[in-house]
Protein backbone atom coordinates (compact mmCIF):
# COMPACT_ATOMS: atom_id res chain seq x y z
CA UNK A 1 0.00 0.00 0.00
CA UNK A 2 1.04 3.83 -0.71
CA UNK A 3 1.33 6.32 -2.58
CA UNK A 4 2.58 5.29 -5.73
CA UNK A 5 2.40 8.56 -7.73
CA UNK A 6 0.54 6.29 -10.54
CA UNK A 7 -2.81 5.69 -11.48
CA UNK A 8 -3.87 2.28 -11.06
CA UNK A 9 -4.21 2.14 -15.10
CA UNK A 10 -0.69 3.19 -15.42
CA UNK A 11 1.93 0.67 -17.15
CA UNK A 12 3.94 0.53 -14.03
CA UNK A 13 0.89 -0.59 -11.97
CA UNK A 14 -0.62 -2.72 -14.84
CA UNK A 15 2.31 -4.18 -15.91
CA UNK A 16 5.19 -4.10 -14.08
CA UNK A 17 3.58 -5.06 -10.85
CA UNK A 18 0.89 -7.01 -12.77
CA UNK A 19 -1.64 -5.28 -10.30
CA UNK A 20 -5.19 -5.04 -11.21
CA UNK A 21 -8.74 -5.72 -11.02
CA UNK A 22 -8.67 -8.93 -12.96
CA UNK A 23 -5.38 -10.43 -11.30
CA UNK A 24 -3.39 -13.16 -13.32
CA UNK A 25 -2.12 -16.54 -11.36
CA UNK A 26 0.00 -15.20 -8.40
CA UNK A 27 -0.07 -11.45 -9.40
CA UNK A 28 -1.50 -8.60 -7.00
CA UNK A 29 -5.08 -7.98 -6.58
CA UNK A 30 -5.68 -3.78 -7.16
CA UNK A 31 -8.00 -2.84 -4.13
CA UNK A 32 -8.29 0.59 -5.18
CA UNK A 33 -8.70 0.10 -8.96
CA UNK A 34 -12.41 0.53 -8.00
CA UNK A 35 -12.72 3.62 -6.61
CA UNK A 36 -10.49 5.57 -9.80
CA UNK A 37 -13.00 3.52 -12.25
CA UNK A 38 -15.54 5.29 -9.90
CA UNK A 39 -14.25 8.32 -10.66
CA UNK A 40 -13.58 8.94 -7.03
CA UNK A 41 -9.97 9.21 -5.69
CA UNK A 42 -7.19 9.81 -3.04
CA UNK A 43 -5.47 13.21 -5.00
CA UNK A 44 -6.98 15.62 -6.69
CA UNK A 45 -4.92 17.27 -9.47
CA UNK A 46 -6.39 19.32 -12.68
CA UNK A 47 -9.83 19.34 -11.75
CA UNK A 48 -10.42 15.47 -11.36
CA UNK A 49 -9.82 13.07 -8.22
CA UNK A 50 -7.33 9.96 -8.60
CA UNK A 51 -6.34 7.31 -6.79
CA UNK A 52 -2.85 7.60 -6.63
CA UNK A 53 -2.78 5.89 -3.17
CA UNK A 54 -3.37 2.18 -3.87
CA UNK A 55 -3.81 -0.84 -1.72
CA UNK A 56 -2.33 -3.97 -3.13
CA UNK A 57 -2.70 -7.70 -1.72
CA UNK A 58 -1.76 -11.20 -3.28
CA UNK A 59 -3.89 -13.25 -5.49
CA UNK A 60 -3.15 -16.24 -2.78
CA UNK A 61 -5.40 -13.92 -0.22
CA UNK A 62 -8.25 -14.01 -2.83
CA UNK A 63 -8.16 -17.78 -3.65
CA UNK A 64 -9.98 -20.53 -1.99
CA UNK A 65 -7.15 -22.92 -2.66
CA UNK A 66 -4.69 -21.39 -0.32
CA UNK A 67 -7.62 -20.98 2.43
CA UNK A 68 -6.72 -17.49 3.40
CA UNK A 69 -10.35 -15.93 1.86
CA UNK A 70 -10.72 -12.04 2.24
CA UNK A 71 -14.24 -11.74 1.92
CA UNK A 72 -14.61 -8.30 2.70
CA UNK A 73 -11.79 -5.89 0.75
CA UNK A 74 -13.72 -2.82 1.32
CA UNK A 75 -11.08 0.35 0.13
CA UNK A 76 -12.59 4.11 0.93
CA UNK A 77 -10.90 7.20 1.44
CA UNK A 78 -11.06 9.15 4.67
CA UNK A 79 -12.75 12.64 3.42
CA UNK A 80 -14.35 14.24 7.05
CA UNK A 81 -15.05 17.91 6.29
CA UNK A 82 -11.83 18.82 8.54
CA UNK A 83 -9.51 17.73 6.39
CA UNK A 84 -11.17 19.18 3.21
CA UNK A 85 -11.09 22.92 1.64
CA UNK A 86 -13.92 24.38 0.14
CA UNK A 87 -12.78 26.10 -2.72
CA UNK A 88 -14.57 28.18 -4.50
CA UNK A 89 -14.15 26.96 -7.81
CA UNK A 90 -13.35 23.12 -7.45
CA UNK A 91 -15.93 22.81 -4.44
CA UNK A 92 -14.32 20.39 -1.32
CA UNK A 93 -10.82 19.34 -2.53
CA UNK A 94 -8.10 18.34 0.12
CA UNK A 95 -6.75 20.73 2.39
CA UNK A 96 -2.86 21.43 1.94
CA UNK A 97 -0.31 22.08 4.31
CA UNK A 98 1.32 24.80 1.70
CA UNK A 99 0.00 26.01 -1.77
CA UNK A 100 3.52 27.31 -3.65
CA UNK A 101 5.13 29.47 -0.97
CA UNK A 102 1.76 30.16 1.11
CA UNK A 103 0.77 28.26 4.36
CA UNK A 104 -2.79 26.97 5.02
CA UNK A 105 -2.29 24.84 7.58
CA UNK A 106 -3.48 21.46 6.43
CA UNK A 107 -2.53 18.21 6.34
CA UNK A 108 -1.51 16.90 2.78
CA UNK A 109 -2.61 16.92 -1.00
CA UNK A 110 -3.65 12.96 0.06
CA UNK A 111 -6.51 11.99 1.21
CA UNK A 112 -6.05 9.08 3.87
CA UNK A 113 -6.90 5.45 2.17
CA UNK A 114 -8.32 2.16 4.27
CA UNK A 115 -8.91 -0.80 4.30
CA UNK A 116 -11.39 -2.99 5.91
CA UNK A 117 -10.37 -6.49 6.21
CA UNK A 118 -12.19 -9.97 7.09
CA UNK A 119 -10.94 -13.32 6.79
CA UNK A 120 -13.06 -16.42 6.28
CA UNK A 121 -12.24 -18.83 8.98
Amino acid sequence: MGDFNDYPNNRSIENVLEASLQPKSEDFYNLAAKLDKANKGSHFYNNEWGMLDQMMVSNSWLSSKKGNVLKDKTVSVFKPDWVLFDHFKLGKIPKKTYSGRKYHGGFSDHLAVSLKMKFKK
